[in-house]
């Protein structure tokens, strides 16, 4: 599998949002987290993606092992989404570079309703702090300014992008999503 400038979406078991995405979207067993596969590369004999997600720790680059994401990828735990757009690297790299280390968006309870009742985010500090489609949504737009999923879904803004808006975007093309709904029905 091939996964440069990529979008991944990962299912992850989280309560809260799969809610969200059941009351918004009506799917329970869908996308709950997004990251950026950045590059590979090989070292000591072993494949690497450098992937660039919101986490815990904020913005992290970090290497995943090639095999553990083809694995995720064939337990359908891993939707792959390919731009229908060619992404400009340099411009992707500065972004990269300009937010790395910047803090995660934690959402406060008053959020964590609105995204269970409305299936949206609204993170307070959207100029230092992310979520993780929020930065990839964010970081796919630097790279091509055609792939505003923001503007073209109509969302007020890019912290209420979720994972699961990236996944109906006609802007991206996704592998697994079909399969990863029929690994947990």
């Amino acid at each position: 599998m091939k996964y440069k400038l990529k979008a991944l979406n990962f299912n992850y078991p989280n309560i809260p949002i799969q809610i969200g995405n059941l009351i918004h979207y009506g799917k329970f067993n869908s996308a709950t987290h997004t990251a950026f596969a950045w590059y590979e590369f090989t070292e000591n004999n072993q494949e690497y993606v450098m992937v660039v997600e919101a986490a815990n720790q904020g913005i992290v680059i970090s290497p995943y092992e090639k095999w553990w994401l083809d694995l995720q990828y064939e337990k359908g735990k891993l939707a792959i989404g390919t731009p229908i757009y060619p992404i400009d690297e340099k411009k992707v790299e500065s972004f990269i570079k300009k937010t790395e280390g910047q803090p995660y968006a934690w959402m406060k309870l008053k959020d964590m309703a609105v995204y269970w009742f409305l299936g949206r985010t609204d993170v307070e500090d959207t100029d230092t702090a992310w979520i993780c489609s929020e930065h990839t949504c964010e970081l796919l737009r630097i790279g091509n300014s055609k792939l505003d999923i923001v503007k073209e879904l109509n969302l007020p803004q890019n912290d209420y992008c979720s994972p699961m808006d990236l996944q109906i975007s006609k802007l991206i093309k996704w592998e697994q999503i079909e399969r990863i709904t029929k690994v947990y029905s």
